[in-house]
């Protein structure tokens, strides 16, 4: 069971008083509280109504300060902002205290050019400042407010709130090497924490740790705020650098291999690309090679064995499909395509795959190569290579012929002067 925040303070020595104490829990130091000092405010210094406060402490419900009956203050805002004021009032004064226990010369809330600090320390060899931060302060703001004040001061030292990751004690710690922090219990006793870096494999969300120490273990010196884990820390954190930098060395090496990795497979993946792209380009520019070298033989009619078609392009017997016949005379002489029109015009027909690649050809053969495509599929089922070629249409290359071989519709015997229907 807790109290409300706004309830665990109140100031001594005014209705605007910036001495604020904290309720303690206990029965017993809480009757002390209120026997040693007797009357207590609501603070106008931060922003209460100014009004006297009971200190009530009786029966079993935990010790706090309230206003008087029919008092209605209206000036405590949102209990955090309250709170967090309160709060920095006592441990104002708990610093106080311990400084001045030290012997030191404390002024609080002093002001500078441009600004106060919260605690001003002469220790008769330097001035110091002790800043106590329970709000949340950019980096920005805290680097131009250190060098207001190291103006008259020799050290300036953070307290800083509760530490979370990414807070701005765990910010000041990655950046200086060395951060406080401060806590504050249900009696008001002020503590002292001293922030290092650490390195958890176990918890890699973990960057920092923390020691804490009773105010009356510390003091001041050349480096400022001297605590009893200070030493440790900066050991601790100088370690966490060097480790953190070997740590950044593996990682660099292993990116590095890693990518290393990965471009060597890419080049042996855009190597294998390149010689299968070559082979390709091989069996092409061979199988290119391959149709001139018939060709060739073609329109030379030389019977050179490369005008032999390749063997998937043979019949299994030499026998045709169909009977075969010699073309009759009135067909021989004369063979012209005008008489091929009159016998057997072309009208709807076409062959299986219809007249796809007849664009090869010149457009003056067109209609030529149509007639001799139904004369070879539908009339006669072998002739002489001769015959494939009309008297009345000039064809010295054979550009038919190559066409009707390329097309599938003709075989080619082994001396290449005679055709045979595919």
């Amino acid at each position: 069971m807790s109290i409300d925040p706004c309830r665990r303070y109140a100031a001594i020595g005014g209705p605007d008083s910036t001495h604020a104490v904290a309720m303690p829990s206990d029965h017993g130091r809480a009757r002390d509280l209120k026997a040693a000092w007797v009357r207590f405010w609501c603070s106008t210094a931060i922003g209460g109504c100014g009004t006297e406060l009971t200190a009530r402490v009786s029966g079993d419900r935990i010790p706090h300060f309230a206003h008087r009956s029919g008092v209605r203050c209206t000036g405590l805002g949102d209990p955090r902002s309250h709170a967090l004021a309160w709060e920095h009032l006592v441990m104002q004064h708990a610093l106080q205290r311990w400084l001045e226990s030290l012997g030191y010369d404390v002024e609080l809330e002093r002001k500078v050019v441009g600004g106060r600090v919260d605690v001003h320390v002469s220790t008769g060899v330097g001035e110091h400042v002790l800043e106590v931060q329970r709000s949340p302060l950019s980096v920005h703001r805290r680097v131009s407010r250190t060098e207001l004040y190291s103006v008259d001061a020799r050290t300036v030292s953070w307290l800083w709130d509760s530490p979370r990751r990414d807070g701005e004690a765990d910010l000041q710690l990655r950046s200086d090497g060395i951060a406080f922090t401060t806590r504050l219990d249900e009696a008001g006793v002020v503590q002292v924490g001293t922030l290092w870096r650490v390195h958890d494999p176990a918890d890699p969300a973990k960057s920092w740790d923390v020691g804490y120490d009773d105010l009356d273990t510390c003091d001041l010196d050349q480096h400022g705020l001297r605590t009893s884990h200070r030493t440790f820390a900066l050991q601790a954190t100088r370690i966490f650098l060097e480790e953190q930098q070997e740590r950044d060395a593996q990682e660099a090496q292993r990116r590095a291999q890693e990518r290393a990795q990965q471009q060597d497979a890419r080049r042996q993946r855009q190597e294998a690309e390149a010689r299968e792209a070559q082979r390709k380009r091989d069996r092409e520019q061979q199988e290119l090679e391959n149709v001139r070298a018939r060709l060739a033989a073609v329109r030379d009619g030389d019977g050179s064995p490369h005008s032999r078609p390749p063997a998937e392009w043979m019949p299994p017997s030499p026998v045709a499909r169909r009977p075969t016949q010699p073309p009759p005379d009135k067909v021989v002489a004369p063979h012209t395509l005008a008489i091929a029109r009159m016998q057997r015009p072309l009208g709807e027909w076409t062959p299986p795959g219809g007249w796809v690649g007849l664009d090869e050809l010149p457009e003056r053969l067109h209609e030529s190569a149509k007639h001799l495509t139904l004369w070879v599929r539908e009339r006669f089922g072998a002739s002489g290579l001769d015959d494939l070629q009309w008297d009345d249409v000039p064809d010295p290359e054979r550009e038919q012929v190559a066409w009707l071989l390329r097309r599938g519709y003709i075989l080619l015997n082994a001396k290449g002067n005679r055709w045979l229907r595919a």
